[in-house]
């Protein structure tokens, strides 16, 4: 994926869980809150982000948070969203293990940009491969230079179906 080549893929039974409200939001107030609720194991409880953040601020972040800060990025980058007329506020769980190479921090990007995307009210306007781009830009924030696999399996695959991946022109079957 990373030569833009094929790539053959399946979801594995494990999952990231946001479980989020969309809610008013005025200028100055910030544009997410989000707590984890594995906080023993992923660390750093609660979030509190501010959009127009920089790379300094995902370098600044620790473990999981870095990926939610790099969500906030992506979405004013790749998506270019400039107007967040509401907040996103909620809780995170995830039966995926950190660091085992299950790809939790795709997971837990493609559930923040989700979020986000909804907060800016853009539901259903975002195409596949922008999400997917946007994806792959939290990874890249994050200090991690994935390709574009892992999240394409996560936001194209089907359960029980193996996903085979064009990544020349971004087709998916």
């Amino acid at each position: 994926d990373n030569n833009g080549g094929y790539t053959n893929s399946i979801c594995v039974d494990r999952e990231v869980l946001i479980l989020f409200s969309v809610v008013p939001r005025t200028k100055g107030e910030p544009l997410l809150r989000l707590r984890n609720l594995d906080g023993d194991a992923f660390g750093e409880e609660q979030v509190e982000l501010r959009p127009g953040l920089a790379q300094e601020d995902v370098d600044r972040a620790r473990g999981w948070a870095k990926y939610v800060a790099g969500a906030v990025i992506a979405c004013e980058e790749v998506a270019a969203i400039k107007d967040w007329p509401s907040a996103m506020h909620g809780v995170v769980t995830s039966s995926c293990p950190a660091g085992v190479g299950l790809s939790s921090s795709h997971a837990l990007g493609i559930c923040v940009l989700g979020g986000l995307f909804e907060a800016a009210g853009l539901t259903g306007a975002i195409s596949p491969v922008l999400e997917l781009r946007s994806a792959q830009r939290v990874e890249h924030l994050a200090g991690v230079r994935s390709g574009l696999m892992d999240q394409g399996s996560m936001i194209f695959g089907v359960r029980d179906a193996i996903l085979h991946g064009r990544f020349y022109d971004l087709k998916m079957q």
